[in-house]
């Protein structure tokens, strides 16, 4: 995939509603649209999902994707997403960490990492946990912000390239494609 093609996801996918629910910050609804477009269904989980903004556009524009399951280390995030979800068949939201996620290996279709590596301590044991659960032939999406200088709010590492992020997946993931959309990289891929 080239770059106009990843710009082409981009702008089919923009949606003026979603746009307005989270005005000031486009760049954010532009990372949803991208993610939802490359994720494959019917299992999802998202490592680092926050508020489950994820899950909303999935449920939305996704019929193929049947079970989602949302793990933040953040409790106060899970509670926003459970005030959010309660109610909602297919998603589940569960307070954990990346380093150790409690589902049996190859449980899902696509494993996403939003600007999550950033934030660990042990990014080589995230991955491979990301890569355990993760079907073979299932898709991983991974993207980090790309500009920073030094770490920094909650921060632990800069990432300088793209290559430098997908560095910890080894030889387990064929990337398939990359790109950049304002200041985060994007790499996705499948394990092998």
């Amino acid at each position: 995939m080239n770059d106009a093609e990843f710009m082409a996801i981009v702008n089919s996918k923009h949606d003026e509603s979603w746009q307005r629910y989270h005005a000031g910050w486009p760049d954010l609804v532009d990372r949803y649209d991208v993610t939802a477009a490359l994720v494959r269904g019917p299992d999802v989980i998202d490592i680092g999902c926050g508020e489950c903004l994820l899950a909303k556009l999935l449920k939305e524009r996704r019929p193929d994707v049947k079970h989602y399951v949302g793990i933040d280390a953040s409790e106060e995030m899970i509670r926003r997403a459970r005030a959010v979800f309660a109610e909602s068949i297919g998603i589940v939201t569960v307070q954990g960490y990346a380093e150790d996620l409690h589902f049996n290996f190859g449980s899902f279709d696509t494993v996403v990492l939003g600007q999550v590596l950033e934030h660990v301590k042990d990014p080589l044991g995230v991955t491979m946990e990301a890569v355990r659960v993760l079907k073979k032939g299932g898709r991983i999406i991974v993207s980090v912000p790309a500009d920073e200088r030094a770490p920094h709010g909650n921060h632990l590492r800069v990432y300088h390239s793209q290559a430098e992020m997908m560095i910890p997946f080894g030889l387990a993931i064929n990337w398939q494609g990359e790109g950049r959309l304002y200041g985060y990289w994007f790499a996705w891929g499948e394990r092998l």
